[in-house]
């Protein structure tokens, strides 16, 4: 992650991070990142099953004490997440962003217009250099606003949309007539139909998206 804020610094206007569903508090702190930080014992990513034999045990003992960074620079991270763009536009054609679609995403002002800091004034360094700092509390909200991307992830809405939606499995051959299902898979969000892509290309004028979140799928097939 280090060599990747190294690269936005050194090429900043040609490099561009977006951020995905595991930039949060949440999912650093549940795979690891928090503990191979600042914990006592902190050991790089490991395997559950490693992390439950004695082995594992017998080395935090030996280790017990010792962080690899510190909390200050686990807080830092996550404070460096929350200024992350949501999505970007590549070349005027592709949409980029590591989930899916939304109901509340019905044009792309919905993702540049960023909400104002109304109810107090910026608390960390990197809100105080944000343009948004600058904007005066008593400028009435856009009537679009609807996103603030200098937060934790909630668990519903476009935010959640933007970095959770799935298409669906049946994508392109769905015999869903609805745009978006309940993603029950991953508890949140949802899936998103073939329909409602081509019907957000269309209104956006963009030539394609660009889904982030790849997993392959398992196959029998050398191919």
């Amino acid at each position: 992650m280090l060599y990747l804020w190294a690269l936005k610094i050194w090429y900043p206007n040609t490099l561009f991070l977006l951020r995905g569903n595991h930039e949060c508090r949440h999912l650093t702190d549940y795979f690891t990142f928090k503990l191979e930080c600042a914990s006592p014992s902190a050991f790089p990513s490991l395997s559950r099953a490693w992390r439950a034999s004695a082995d594992f045990g017998a080395a935090a003992r030996s280790r017990a004490g010792k962080h690899k960074y510190s909390e200050e620079v686990y807080n830092a991270c996550m404070e460096s997440f929350c200024t992350l763009p949501l999505a970007a536009v590549m070349n005027k054609q592709f949409l980029c962003i590591h989930g899916g679609l939304s109901p509340e995403l019905n044009t792309l002002d919905d993702l540049r217009v960023v909400r104002p800091f109304l109810s107090a004034p910026p608390s960390s360094p990197l809100e105080r250099s944000s343009p948004l700092a600058r904007t005066p509390t008593d400028e009435p909200l856009p009537r679009r606003a609807q996103i603030n991307r200098f937060r934790e992830p909630p668990t519903h809405g476009l935010m959640c949309d933007i970095l959770w939606a799935d298409p669906l499995e049946e994508f392109g051959n769905e015999k869903n007539t609805e745009g978006f299902v309940h993603n029950h898979v991953r508890g949140c969000s949802y899936f998103f139909t073939c329909v409602r892509l081509s019907l957000a290309l269309h209104w956006g004028g963009r030539a394609g998206l660009l889904h982030l979140r790849v997993v392959p799928r398992r196959s029998s097939s050398p191919d």
